[in-house]
């Protein structure tokens, strides 16, 4: 009995595994949309050389789900509400099925249609994506050698606002996206080892085989990587006195500040998280660089743990938010792209000539104007970038010998000397 109950759980195991793999090959040979979509561009196509704004251009795509587990039974249309962002307007929901636009399991589907678990939702939309800023025309790329010929990998000096790797709303103007193609690299094939918040700028590491991943990923989740942020912050003279009486701090010889606070996301949504004794340990050591003058100032923070958000959480908890985190109280950054520039910017798309007249004539961006349809930090208003900066990796290779990775710092985070001298 139980040879035969173990043979009929394989077997079951098999028929799910087999169901997958079709899966992944199918979408394996569509996998490169950034090419069948003409996304796979350097950093200069599309970018306004006087505004820095690189805007992609709108465009068709097909977005597939597969329907889990609490979908099952539920109608179709309710379904569309409740689970995607982009499918809160019922109406154009009801034309988009009505138009063969929404497809379940490649064929046309009733409104009232009951799901079923892992069938394959598809829609074709006409797809926005939200601009970048990008200071440079090109993006800085190092590539590094690993020791011990564990090959080689790339650092990546991200912009903020661009987030690490296609996602959401993201495609073209992704980090890897645009790497790759700077690169010569096929898409898909640059594969971070890490990522940073859209909003934060600085070093990458990424690889682009499965060997220099799988060295890298080793030092990161083996705790043998010490890595060092710049963050320009707001009040940190003002509220140095108090940190001493403040819970799980500790002030350090050399001056320095140990932050030893429990981080738990709160709104996983929203990716607001918050200091909670039933998060996860978290500790990150901050240093005064120098005064900025404004009530700014420029803290090198060196995190021991990797949670999300930790510096800027533990930050905004010694009451000196990062300027321009606007999730966690910091200022706004003076000198911000002008919202008239990004509306203008995004005026200028240009719709593909073989583009569905029923996808663009339900398109909620087209219909209802780009203010109306993103969000501030999305049209790179307050909160699209703060003064947060991925500088120095260093990861421990034991009888190997240690390998320093960076990449330059913001001109807001330079030495007096060098901020006055400019770019």
């Amino acid at each position: 009995g139980g040879e035969a109950q173990e043979g009929k759980k394989k077997g079951r195991q098999l028929t799910h595994n087999d169901d997958n793999n079709k899966r992944m090959q199918k979408k394996s040979k569509v996998e490169p949309e950034a090419v069948s979509l003409g996304l796979n561009l350097p950093l200069s196509a599309h970018r306004d050389s006087s505004t820095k704004i690189r805007c992609v251009p709108p465009y068709l795509r097909t977005l597939t789900a597969v329907a889990k587990p609490r979908w099952a039974g539920a109608p179709l249309l309710d379904t569309l509400e409740a689970e995607f962002v982009s499918c809160k307007n019922r109406p154009s929901n009801l034309l988009a099925l009505e138009a063969g636009l929404i497809l379940v399991n490649g064929e046309k589907a009733e409104p009232d249609y009951k799901l079923k678990f892992q069938d394959e939702v598809s829609r074709l939309v006409h797809f926005h994506e939200p601009p970048v800023l990008c200071p440079s025309p090109t993006l800085s790329i190092a590539k590094v050698e690993l020791p011990a010929g564990l090959g080689s990998v790339y650092c990546v000096s991200k912009p903020p606002t661009m987030p690490t790797h296609p996602a959401g709303q993201y495609l073209g103007n992704s980090m890897t996206t645009v790497a790759e193609a700077e690169l010569g690299l096929s898409p898909g094939s640059l594969r971070p080892c890490h990522r940073l918040d859209k909003c934060t700028s600085g070093l990458v590491v990424c690889g682009a085989d499965k060997k220099s991943v799988k060295a890298v990923l080793g030092r990161m989740d083996g705790g043998k990587v010490r890595k060092t942020y710049l963050a320009r912050v707001a009040g940190w003279e003002a509220c140095s006195p108090r940190f001493r009486g403040l819970e799980g701090v500790a002030l350090e010889g050399d001056g320095s500040i140990v932050v030893d606070r429990p981080i738990k996301c709160l709104d996983p949504q929203e990716g607001v998280r918050a200091i909670h004794e039933d998060g996860k340990q978290a500790r990150t050591k901050f240093s005064l660089l120098r005064r900025c003058g404004g009530g700014e100032d420029l803290v090198l923070c060196e995190p021991a743990t990797g949670r999300g958000h930790q510096i800027r959480v533990h930050l905004a908890y010694l009451g000196c938010p990062i300027v321009g985190d606007k999730l966690y109280g910091g200022k706004e950054i003076s000198g911000a792209a002008p919202l008239e520039d990004v509306i203008n910017a995004m005026s200028k798309w240009r719709g593909k000539e073989e583009a569905s007249s029923a996808a663009v004539g339900i398109c909620d961006v087209c219909k209802d104007g780009v203010e109306r349809s993103f969000k501030s930090d999305q049209l790179l208003g307050h909160g699209s970038e703060i003064r947060l900066h991925a500088w120095k990796y260093c990861l421990d290779f034991g009888g190997d010998g240690s390998l320093l990775l960076e990449v330059a710092r913001p001109q807001w985070g330079k030495d007096k000397d060098e901020e006055d001298e400019g770019p």
